[in-house]
């Protein structure tokens, strides 16, 4: 059985029920997937939700609607004993559902908001269930560099393999899943999803982002670090460095402190003043650093001027012999002076000669610098787990047909444009 994951065709059990099935629906889907029928494909999602077995409106037993009482009570068996994660748990109807359908269950109920929050921990209280005022929304961020399921130690094929038709099972019968940031060559991926696969759910994959890493030999300095880079690179680093050395202050921090609250500072005034988008979670930078820096993987650099303002600032992970840059910044007023380049070239030197560092991983994303740093580019993937049986299911797969379907007739067209040119 060919368990390789392939980018442009779906993985979908093969049935010929399901292909006719598709088959029939497609001219459908593709017509309320344009954007002028995108009122009538809600309409219809919010069908598909409102008759879910019962009629939603239906009220139940323990104060939710009869449908979400009846899902409730199909999974019950499946999580006694188990961990459940109430995320959104509003006012903890469904944590309190389930400590009576599923009694002995372990129930963490998240809820952001203050004074619905109050309102969950006065339902709950003397109730096994623990009360987390925070959100949660994602297994993965716009941070995340690798996602991949945790398996036990000592987990073989056929452990993962069940796991992967476990978690099929709770699937069935819901929305599509997205899952992200994926190794496709992690220990236990194929047998994990292979499994997703046996319990009824069409994979479908799709490339999310690049990684660019090198693995250094054993006996690299600095100096046959430099000398491997391209040519242009070498000649931009000599020139840089001799002109931050003769303009710039170079420090590092790595420790909580005075030192690091300074650099933290100096990293938000750098980023303001720097070519990137804004940040959309602004805490997050300076919560990492002082993270990184209380277990000792930080590495925060910082190029100031002459006045102490600082011009460039980025931060790496250090993580045994591997270290990771997860940020980087400089003042486009600077620009021309290249304090980033400098600043990386003085930060790689450092990893290499103190740190005895020997993987450099620059990352998410596919930017043009990071090829000249490092030499090997890594595919991250994603796939959507969809039961075809659901009706946002059937979209999403047709989704995907419609989306190869552009892809190939785009090969098609775009040679032919070239030989009218």
């Amino acid at each position: 059985m060919d368990h390789n994951i392939n980018t442009t065709t779906a993985l979908w059990s093969p049935s010929k029920a399901r292909r006719w099935l598709a088959l029939a629906a497609y001219p459908l889907v593709w017509a309320v997937n344009r954007p002028s029928a995108a009122w009538l494909a809600g309409a219809i999602y919010d069908l598909a939700l409102r008759c879910n077995g019962i009629a939603i409106n239906y009220d139940g037993q323990y104060g939710l609607t009869a449908a979400e009482e009846r899902f409730l009570r199909r999974i019950a068996p499946q999580i006694k004993g188990g961990v459940v994660f109430d995320v959104g748990a509003n006012v903890g109807a469904y944590s309190q559902a389930l400590l009576r359908l599923a009694p002995g269950v372990e129930i963490h109920a998240f809820e952001p908001h203050p004074s619905t929050f109050a309102r969950l921990a006065a339902r709950l209280a003397g109730q096994e269930v623990t009360l987390r005022h925070q959100a949660l929304s994602s297994m993965v961020t716009p941070y995340s560099l690798e996602w991949r399921p945790l398996p036990a130690h000592g987990s073989e094929g056929p452990a993962l393999r069940d796991a992967g038709s476990a978690l099929a099972r709770l699937l069935r019968g819901g929305a599509p899943l997205r899952l992200e940031a994926m190794e496709p060559a992690a220990p236990g991926m194929v047998a994990w999803l292979g499994g997703l696969r046996s319990g009824g759910m069409a994979l479908g994959p799709f490339q999310h982002f690049g990684n660019w890493r090198e693995v250094l030999p054993p006996d690299t300095s600095w100096l046959s670090y430099w000398q491997a880079r391209p040519p242009a690179l070498r000649n931009t680093i000599q020139r840089k460095l001799a002109r931050a050395e003769r303009d710039y202050a170079f420090s590092q921090e790595a420790a909580p402190g005075a030192g690091l609250e300074r650099g933290i500072n100096d990293f938000v005034d750098v980023r303001g003043r720097s070519w990137k988008p804004q940040e959309p979670f602004p805490a997050f930078d300076a919560a990492l650093l002082r993270a990184m820096a209380t277990i000792g993987a930080l590495r925060l650099g910082l190029l100031r001027d002459k006045d102490g303002r600082a011009v460039a600032a980025q931060y790496w992970l250090v993580d045994g012999n591997r270290a990771y840059l997860l940020k980087l910044v400089h003042d486009a007023a600077a620009a021309a002076a290249s304090p980033g380049t400098a600043l990386t070239a003085l930060m790689i030197r450092g990893l290499i000669e103190t740190d005895g560092v020997r993987e450099l991983d620059f990352g998410r994303g596919d930017d043009a610098y990071k090829q000249l740093w490092v030499a090997e580019r890594r595919q991250r993937m994603g796939i959507m787990v969809t039961d075809p049986w659901h009706p946002a299911g059937m979209l999403e797969l047709a989704r995907q047909g419609a989306a190869r379907g552009k892809k190939l007739l785009r090969r098609i067209v775009q040679p032919m444009a070239g030989m009218r040119a």
